[in-house]
Order: structure tokens, then C-alpha cells, then sequence
């Protein structure tokens, strides 16, 4: 087992970031007094969704099409690291099928279209973040005086929940799917 957690660092330091976000997110909504916790709590899953699809797509590897100069160099050192390159630029060049890049282009594209949108309507994205929690608030609300304080709860619990998913995302995609997609290399 801890040869495991040994070889896998990456999945378990991003595992205790996830649950470390997950849960303090979970508090947040818990103690809060303005909105009404269970429909809340849906709310924010949806948004943990919601970013993770964006950052699992701008977390998606890039296949490399070619053995990298380093790679196919001949180094003369016997370390464990140049003996580890030279064993990855063998099985890139014994690679016998040519890997399928539709997500990998669909990616790109789509990662392209949201940073360019992005970019473009920068200034407009408070503005909707605010009628989203204006709405969001009026049928979560526990106490209608308090309106003002529900919608800078309900604000911030989208920006929050979004911006944790879209990293929990990102970082799935690139410790864990990066590494079972380059241990499929491994297996003909």
C-alpha cells in the first residue's frame, strides 16, 4: 500500500485538495443563515458540474505526434532517469496505431471558443453573475428583509462553486486521465 501512495503523489495530494474544497464548500453552505440549505446545496453541485466540464476540457492532454529531440537523443549517462527516457522514446517510435485526436482538437477548439468569449465579454460577466444570484436568491431566501444578504450569498456561492469545480476538473484530467491514458501505451 505505500508503495501505492509512493508512485501515486499526484493522486493523493489532488484527492486531499478535492475533499478539502468539497468539504469547505459543504460548510459554507451548512452554516450560512440567509438561503435555505438543501435547495443550496443542489444549486452548488450543479455549479461543481458545470466548471468541471470546463476544466476537464482544458485539462485534456496533447498526444505528441512525434518523439521529442530530448527523447531521441542517445545520452551516454546510465542514471534510472535516462534509462526511463530512453524507454519512453522506444515506445513511442514501436507505437503501432495511430492514436484518434478528435477530443484532443475538439479540445483545443473549445478551449479557444471559451477564452476568446471570455476575453470578449469580460466586463459583462459580474454583471450576470448578479442577475443569476438575483434570481437564485428570490426562491432560495429564508427571510425576505434580508435580500441583500441572500443575493452576496448566492454570489458567492456560484463563484465559489464554479471556480472549485472547474479546478477539481482540471486536475482530474491532468494527474489521473493523463496517467491512465499514457499507461494504455504500456499494453498493447
Amino acid at each position: 500500500m505505500l508503495e501505492f501512495l509512493i508512485k501515486r503523489r499526484g493522486y493523493v495530494w489532488t484527492s486531499i485538495l478535492i475533499v478539502i474544497g468539497f468539504l469547505t464548500g459543504v460548510v459554507i453552505v451548512f452554516y450560512q443563515q440567509v438561503l435555505e440549505t438543501w435547495p443550496l446545496f443542489l444549486w452548488a453541485m450543479a455549479y461543481i458540474v458545470a466548471g468541471g466540464a470546463v476544466g476537464m476540457i482544458f485539462g485534456i492532454p496533447k498526444e505528441m505526434k512525434q518523439v521529442p529531440e530530448a527523447l531521441a537523443t542517445p545520452m551516454n549517462s546510465n542514471s534510472d532517469e535516462v534509462k526511463e527516457y530512453k524507454a519512453q522514446a522506444i515506445r513511442i517510435r514501436n507505437r503501432n496505431l495511430e492514436e484518434n485526436t478528435n477530443l484532443n482538437q475538439i479540445s483545443d477548439w473549445l478551449t479557444k471558443v471559451i477564452v476568446g468569449a471570455g476575453l470578449v465579454q469580460l466586463k459583462e460577466i459580474p454583471g450576470f453573475v448578479v442577475r443569476v444570484a438575483e434570481k437564485m436568491s428570490r426562491g432560495l431566501a429564508c427571510n425576505s428583509l434580508r435580500m441583500d444578504a441572500a443575493i452576496s450569498t448566492s454570489a458567492a456561492m456560484i463563484i465559489y462553486f464554479t471556480i472549485y469545480g472547474f479546478i477539481t476538473g482540471y486536475l482530474i484530467t491532468k494527474v489521473m486521465i493523463t496517467d491512465l491514458l499514457e499507461g494504455s501505451d504500456k499494453y498493447p
